[in-house]
């Protein structure tokens, strides 16, 4: 009868457990990886990126409020600079008024205005009289050379373009009129388009004698 063979295996249990904390062999946080796709990995580093912005801006750190406030204070300057030098970037479009004049391009090319101006007094549509004079004398103005007229540009461009003061306070004051009725919502009358009128008609005829324009 042979004696029963010793059982020589033992269990390592201090390199099991150097295994268990061995990040090289946890198999298990591998799969949960690879079943990600990679919208939920884009997900998951902006929600760190915008958890981590907003732990740094809500800190009690005075440093990083003042750079908050600056940021805020530079983007209003940036507005503020926009709406002074081109408020027509900001205007409300108006209701639609009585003609096809309210929904049309400003341009002033290959209108003719005495004829629309004839044709809007005479169905007393005095919004689209005004808008039409306005445009009218600045065609003059373009066609003398006195302000150079760009399709992109907003009315009170042309204010900056006038050299003469006098004459530059005056189409401001002419363009504020025609914003208000194109865009402000403002019915014109007959009285409104009289002196819009006469104003423009003055303003042209001054410009083009002491600018050695042709009357």
């Amino acid at each position: 009868m042979h004696p029963a063979a010793t059982d020589t295996l033992t269990c390592d249990t201090a390199r099991l457990a150097r295994w268990w904390t061995d990040p090289a062999y946890d198999y298990e946080r591998a799969l949960h990886a690879a079943e990600g796709t990679w919208w939920d990995r884009l997900r998951s580093w902006l929600d760190w990126k915008l958890s981590e912005w907003f732990d740094w801006t809500l800190t009690d750190s005075g440093v990083n409020w003042v750079f908050v406030v600056a940021a805020l204070v530079v983007l209003l300057l940036i507005v503020a600079y926009l709406w002074w030098k081109h408020p027509g970037l900001f205007r409300r479009v108006g209701r639609a008024g009585k003609s096809s004049a309210a929904t049309d391009e400003d341009t002033i090319y290959g209108i003719d205005f005495p004829e629309e101006i004839r044709r809007a007094t005479s169905r007393e549509d005095y919004t689209a009289a005004v808008r039409y004079t306005y445009l009218y004398m600045l065609r003059q103005l373009d066609d003398a050379g006195l302000i150079s007229w760009q399709s992109y540009k907003t009315p009170t461009d042309y204010v900056y373009e006038l050299r003469e003061a006098d004459s530059a306070e005056d189409l401001r004051a002419l363009t504020n009129g025609f914003l208000r009725v194109r865009y402000g919502n403002y019915t014109a009358t007959r009285a409104f388009y009289d002196g819009m009128c006469r104003f423009c008609d003055a303003l042209v005829r001054r410009l083009l004698q002491t600018e050695g324009g042709e009357p």
